[in-house]
């Protein structure tokens, strides 16, 4: 009898897509899940990457240099906290099967934010910082808030027209000192949100991804 070769799949990237830009700490990789893969290998590194022989159509790194090299990975995100700013990466996922047959994605490029806009959002004269964890968002996330000035604030999630998804606060009085607000995002559709924070005087708006 005759055995059919079972045609595995590469997995599909999902973020970050390639040659985005301004992603930042921390970074969470995401690809959509294979129906038979037991495992998946992750690969992330800064130099140039691919290279295709003709004994071997399975894609490799030129470089050794990974950030990540994890091929242990069973859930379909992988985090990553320790990216340099204004910096271009590169990654690909491969699914595992039983077989230890693998089949890499394309190489996705992104780039990190510039190093100038961290520490912009870092300055101590700045009123307030804010920022959202994880982004992108896939349920869960945290809004950190530091206020260096005393006052009114409103904090607000709006969507790509403007319309208003959450009022986390309004004009509510903040005294100096940082606090944390929770919020669950599952039932969003996929796509880019913006985080507004407002003083008297002050509008910010920062923007992040949801995926579903």
């Amino acid at each position: 009898f005759r055995i059919n070769k079972v045609n595995h799949l590469s997995p599909i990237p999902k973020f970050p897509l390639r040659r985005q830009r301004n992603i930042d700490n921390p970074l969470v990789i995401v690809w959509h899940k294979l129906k038979d893969a037991i495992k998946y290998h992750l690969q992330v590194s800064e130099g140039p990457l691919l290279l295709k022989t003709e004994k071997n159509f399975d894609n490799y790194f030129l470089t050794t240099n990974f950030l990540v090299n994890d091929s242990s990975i069973t859930d379909t995100t992988y985090t990553i906290r320790n990216l340099d700013g204004n910096k271009t990466y590169y990654w690909r996922i491969s699914g595992i099967y039983d077989n230890d047959d693998k089949h890499w994605s394309d190489t996705i490029s992104f780039s990190t934010v510039p190093i100038t806009d961290i520490l912009e959002e870092e300055k101590p004269e700045d009123k307030f910082q804010i920022k959202i964890n994880p982004n992108p968002v896939y349920d869960i996330a945290q809004i950190a808030l530091k206020i260096n000035n005393p006052g009114n604030y409103t904090i607000k999630i709006i969507d790509i027209l403007g319309n208003e998804i959450y009022k986390i606060i309004e004009h509510d009085y903040l005294s100096v000192g940082t606090y944390t607000y929770g919020l669950n995002f599952s039932n969003l559709q996929q796509g880019i949100y913006f985080l507004l924070i407002k003083d008297e005087q002050t509008i910010k708006i920062y923007n992040f991804v949801v995926i579903q």
